[in-house]
C-alpha cells in the first residue's frame, strides 16, 4: 500500500527498483524504531512521506526515475567524473541521524517500549 502511494505522488508509472528498495528500507527503519512487527494503517502515510522525502533528496522525484546527475568526485588529470547512484544516495540519507528527526513526533505515538 505504501509503494502505491509513493508511486502515485511521484507519478512513477513503471516499477523502479530504487523506489521499491527505499520503501522496504524506510519501512524496516520505522518498524525497528517503533519496536513493531507490522505497520499500522495510520502509520502508512508517515512512511510514504518519509520515502518521498528520501527519494526527492536522492534525485528521484519524477516519472523518469533516472539519477539527477549528482557528482561524487571529479579528477582533472585525464578528466574523470564519478557520479553517485540514486541507491547510494538513499542509503546515505537513511544513515543520517537526522533522517527520522522530522518524524519522531509522529513515530513516537506508535512506539512501544521493549519488554
Amino acid at each position: 500500500m505504501v509503494l502505491e502511494k509513493v508511486n502515485a505522488v511521484l507519478k512513477i508509472t513503471r516499477e523502479d527498483p530504487t523506489v521499491n528498495f527505499t520503501v522496504d528500507l524506510v519501512t524496516d527503519e520505522v518498524l525497528n524504531y517503533c519496536n513493531l512487527k507490522t505497520i499500522p494503517q495510520k502509520l502508512e502515510n508517515v512512511i510514504a512521506m518519509m520515502c518521498i522525502d528520501t527519494l526527492k533528496q536522492s534525485g528521484i522525484s519524477s516519472s523518469s526515475g533516472e539519477d539527477a546527475g549528482n557528482v561524487k568526485s571529479i579528477k582533472e588529470g585525464d578528466t574523470t567524473i564519478q557520479y553517485v547512484s540514486s541507491t547510494e544516495m538513499v542509503l546515505e540519507r537513511v544513515k543520517n541521524p537526522s533522517f527520522m528527526f522530522n518524524y519522531t513526533a509522529q513515530l513516537n505515538r506508535f512506539r512501544k517500549l521493549r519488554s
